[in-house]
């Protein structure tokens, strides 16, 4: 890893003023981050030591890096000979995954992979299926993630990558994004149909967030609290924390938009959100301590 962007291919998503407000219950304090250099920025996942991972456009070398921050310090992550990086997720023993790009292959194309502490990458997928997506990783190294082929929906399915091999979804265009420690609750999305869902002990079931006509899931922490985002009817992006049945609404102060992609177990979140000017900034709102 070598020191120090935001993917705007896939997700298009996302800054605004740093401030410090209440948005609901808990109350949380927002800070904006943007990796120096960059042109965009967008956090993505957050473990219990308050880590930090994610992805930036260099405005330098004008391609996509993945990020973390790690005591205040940004360090840039390259897979070796890749164009486009992203880091999504960090487990509480400090292993990263997320997905990569060669030069010369399309925009569809992504490609797993972990990143242990010992600096090594390795691939994630599988057999049979050009694509995957690493999305986050669970204490005991399963990963969570899709493969896909040509498109984001019919080819495409949820997976999690245990050790004993993967467990597919048997349901097309979805993605899982985000379980609890022992894997027993998994969320994501469906992309055809824009709704959430949540997968409990084997059953799957659909959600979506009141008053939506989009709505994904990103992560869970281990208290159940998922998070996600979802557009409202006029076309307005959200964060939202949904626990049981109750939902609230998550707006970074002075948005226009705002996505919410991480949660660790102190209820600390992670995302992005877009200023007037239609620029991505990446964000940690902390659960305020009482």
């Amino acid at each position: 890893m070598n020191t120090a962007s935001a993917n705007a291919s896939w997700l298009a998503f996302l800054g605004a003023l740093a401030g410090c407000a209440d948005r609901g219950d808990p109350p949380l304090d927002f800070t904006r981050l943007d990796v120096p250099g960059s042109e965009t920025t967008i956090a993505s996942g957050i473990n219990a030591s308050g880590h930090i991972v994610g992805w930036y456009r260099d405005s330098a070398e004008d391609r996509v890096r993945g990020f973390l921050l790690r005591d205040g310090a940004y360090t840039s992550v390259d897979y070796p000979d890749a164009v486009l990086t992203q880091l999504h997720g960090i487990g509480p023993d400090g292993d990263i995954v997320g997905s990569y790009r060669k030069a010369g292959e399309a925009k569809m194309d992504f490609h797993g992979f972990r990143l242990t502490t010992a600096g090594e990458f390795i691939d994630v997928g599988v057999a049979g299926h050009a694509n995957s997506i690493a999305q986050r990783i669970l204490p005991d190294g399963t990963v969570l993630g899709c493969y896909h082929d040509e498109d984001w929906t019919t080819t495409m399915r949820g997976v999690t990558f245990a050790p004993e091999g993967p467990a597919i979804l048997d349901m097309p265009a979805t993605m899982s994004n985000g379980g609890t420690p022992d894997g027993r609750t998994v969320v994501g999305l469906v992309m055809d149909t824009r709704r959430a869902f949540i997968v409990d002990e084997g059953v799957l079931s659909l959600f979506d967030a009141p008053g939506s006509v989009r709505t994904e899931a990103w992560d869970i922490n281990p208290s159940g609290t998922v998070v996600g985002l979802f557009e409202d009817s006029t076309s307005a992006t959200h964060g939202y924390l949904r626990q049981g049945e109750t939902f609230t609404t998550i707006d970074y102060p002075g948005a226009a938009s705002t996505m919410v992609f991480g949660i660790n177990a102190a209820g600390d979140l992670v995302g992005a959100a877009k200023d007037s000017s239609g620029k991505p900034h990446g964000f940690v709102a902390k659960r305020r301590r009482s």
